[in-house]
C-alpha cells in the first residue's frame, strides 16, 4: 500500500527518504500502517478519552516503557522494523521463523534484502540483525516535522511482528522480551463534557491538536452553534 501511495503521490514524498518518514507520513492521511499514535501530554490523552461524547465511559491508555525500548526517528533499530514492513509477507514469515544463524538460502536472501533496503537511507549500515528487535514493540521519537505531531506530543508504538500491541500477547511470545507496564483508567461518560470544558482553558481542543482550515472551520461553526442554543 505504501509503494501505491508514494507511486501516486510522488511529490509529496521527494524528500522523505526513511521508511520512517515515509509510514508517518502515510499515516498521517489515513493509510492503515504498523504505527499506533500515542502522546507524551496526558492531557491529549485525556482529550481523546472524553472527545466522544457518547454514553460510554471514555478510558485513557498509559505506557510506562523501559527507556531501552525508547528510540529516535534515525536510530538503526528503527530503520530495521520500519523497512521490514517493507519486505514481502514471505520474506517476513522467514526472518521471523528463522534463527539469526540459520544458513537456508530464504533466510539469507530475506535478510539481504532488508540490508538493502537499510542501506538505501544509510549507506553506511553495518549493524547485524539482533533477531530479538523484531518482536518487540519501540517507542519512535519521531522528527517534529508537522503542525499535528508538535501540538499533539506525537510519538508511535511500531512493531516489525505484533499487529496489535497487548502486553499479554507480547509476553506470550517471549517473556524476557523488556515490555511496558499498560495501565487503563477510565472516565464517567457524565464528566466528559465538564473535563472537555476544562482542557479547553488548558488550549487543549480539538482545533489546536488538528490544526488546519477544516478544524478551525468546525470550531467556529461549533461556536455559532451554542450560542444560538443559549439564546
Amino acid at each position: 500500500m505504501l509503494i501505491d501511495l508514494i507511486t501516486r503521490r510522488p511529490d509529496e514524498f521527494s524528500n522523505r527518504e526513511s521508511a520512517t518518514s515515509q509510514w508517518v507520513l502515510a499515516q498521517h492521511h489515513g493509510l492503515k500502517t504498523r504505527f499506533l499514535d500515542i502522546t507524551k501530554n496526558p492531557l491529549v490523552a485525556l482529550f481523546c478519552a472524553c472527545e466522544s461524547r457518547s454514553y460510554e465511559e471514555g478510558r485513557v491508555h498509559i505506557f510506562a516503557v523501559h527507556p531501552d525500548l525508547v528510540e529516535t526517528f534515525n536510530s538503526d533499530r528503527v530503520s530495521i522494523v520500519a523497512n521490514f514492513a517493507k519486505l514481502s509477507r514471505q520474506e517476513q514469515e522467514v526472518l521471523l521463523s528463522e534463527t539469526p544463524n540459520g544458513s537456508d538460502y530464504g533466510y539469507l536472501g530475506a535478510l539481504t534484502h532488508l540490508y538493502q533496503l537499510v542501506r538505501q537511507e544509510k549507506p553506511s549500515f553495518e549493524q547485524p540483525l539482533d533477531a530479538r528487535d523484531l518482536a518487540r514493540v519501540f517507542v519512535i521519537e519521531p522528527q517534529q516535522s508537522s503542525e499535528r505531531i508538535r501540538q499533539q506530543s506525537g510519538a508511535f508504538l511500531a512493531s516489525a511482528y505484533h499487529p496489535r500491541f497487548e502486553r499479554k500477547s507480547i509476553l506470550a511470545i517471549n517473556e524476557r522480551i523488556p515490555v511496558y507496564a499498560h495501565y487503563t483508567p477510565t472516565v464517567s461518560w457524565n464528566r466528559k463534557s465538564h473535563i472537555l470544558r476544562e482542557l479547553a482553558l488548558l488550549n487543549i481542543t480539538r482545533e489546536t491538536l488538528f490544526p488546519g482550515l477544516d478544524e478551525s472551520a468546525r470550531a467556529i461553526t461549533d461556536s455559532y452553534r451554542q450560542r444560538l442554543e443559549q439564546g
